[in-house]
């Protein structure tokens, strides 16, 4: 080729000619991703690759001398004739890079990639186009872009970040396990507060979205999950501190909270925590409305089941200290009632405990209480 240029200077062949030639546009740049892709640390694999981009490179030169737009590319490497399946083809890449090398060389005639997709493919099948290539290291890249470009179109036009989590399928109930860690979706707490910053008077928090979708115990559940995950905990704190803040602004009393998060069996519960820190939240937010741990759990449960449940966390160390508390805040609500020590007697279960049990020592001192304020009445 090079004997045939120099005899021939005016109609010189370059070896991108040829080889397109020979192989299509199309083909010419598959066999170039191909060979990008070539790794090793051997002098072959090195310069196998080396050839490849610079050939790549020939290859967007002569698209460029030829005046073909980015349309024209994509069109040349047959990606028209893809359909949905345009990510699958490796010469994707070519045309991404195609798009880079023509808005460099013309900045006044820059080219969106999106744009092109846009008008082939409806919104939502190009979402699931992109989430697919997302997936995929050798499309990640592109996809990532895309996407960047179809959010801010999304933002121009106002979708609301609602209407995104659907596109986006982030509402999927097969998604519970491992949201918080996908990247679509940390990317779509990104959009919120690019709403939320572009719209101010119509400020909507992340979680009260996805409250939407999942129940306050689902989504809670998911919330704790995720802190337990360095990958995620950065996120989880985030959405566990609005999940406080968007309770106390629907007016949802720590009452409320309880029901909805389903503390039925409360120190079993890996909610019980978030429950705590609501109620201290609420506190601070509400300082005239006063709030007991204790009134709460005995509308829900009965004193006898109540006691049970406290004398059986007061033995575990992560509850010893909160249990113990409620029940001695237990104790004195049966003294202020005056209830009769045979009722506590059996709530306590102190029938066949050790003298030096927790049940009998409250007991004991439930007993003393009474015989010295109730000493009329037989015990």
């Amino acid at each position: 080729m090079k004997l045939s240029n120099k005899l021939n200077p005016k109609q010189q062949t370059s070896l991108v000619s040829t080889l397109t030639a020979h192989y299509g546009d199309d083909g010419l740049a598959r066999i170039i991703e191909s060979a990008k892709q070539v790794s090793g640390i051997t002098k072959e694999a090195s310069d196998t690759a080396a050839f490849a981009k610079r050939l790549q490179t020939e290859q967007m030169y002569r698209w460029l001398e030829n005046r073909e737009t980015p349309e024209d590319v994509f069109d040349l490497l047959k990606l028209n004739k893809a359909g949905y399946k345009i990510f699958d083809k490796p010469e994707v890449n070519s045309w991404m890079k195609y798009v880079d090398t023509y808005n460099k060389k013309y900045p006044r005639k820059k080219m969106s990639m999106f744009y092109e997709l846009k008008v082939r493919f409806d919104e939502e099948t190009l979402v699931n186009m992109l989430i697919k290539a997302r997936s995929v290291p050798s499309t990640e890249a592109i996809a990532v872009r895309v996407q960047a470009e179809q959010t801010q179109r999304w933002l121009t036009n106002g979708k609301s970040p609602e209407d995104v989590f659907k596109l986006l399928k982030l509402n999927s109930a097969k998604q519970k396990d491992t949201l918080l860690e996908n990247p679509l979706f940390v990317s779509w707490v990104k959009y919120t507060d690019d709403f939320n910053e572009r719209y101010p008077r119509h400020p909507d928090l992340a979680i009260s979205t996805m409250l939407k979708h999942f129940s306050s115990d689902t989504l809670t559940k998911m919330v704790v999950d995720a802190s337990k995950s360095p990958s995620s905990e950065s996120i989880a704190k985030r959405l566990d501190t609005e999940l406080l803040l968007n309770w106390n602004k629907n007016g949802d009393a720590p009452g409320t909270v309880f029901t909805l998060l389903k503390l039925n069996k409360l120190f079993d519960s890996p909610l019980l925590p978030t429950w705590q820190k609501y109620i201290a939240y609420f506190r601070e937010k509400n300082p005239r409305q006063r709030v007991n741990e204790l009134s709460i759990l005995r509308k829900h449960f009965s004193d006898a089941t109540l006691s049970k449940m406290l004398l059986e966390a007061e033995k575990i160390p992560s509850t010893k200290a909160l249990a113990s508390d409620l029940l001695d805040d237990l104790v004195i609500r049966w003294m202020a009632s005056e209830t009769v020590p045979t009722k506590v007697y059996s709530w306590l279960r102190v029938e066949g405990t050790a003298e030096n049990s927790v049940a009998r020592g409250l007991y004991d001192s439930y007993l003393k209480f009474y015989k010295q304020h109730v000493p009329d009445v037989a015990t």
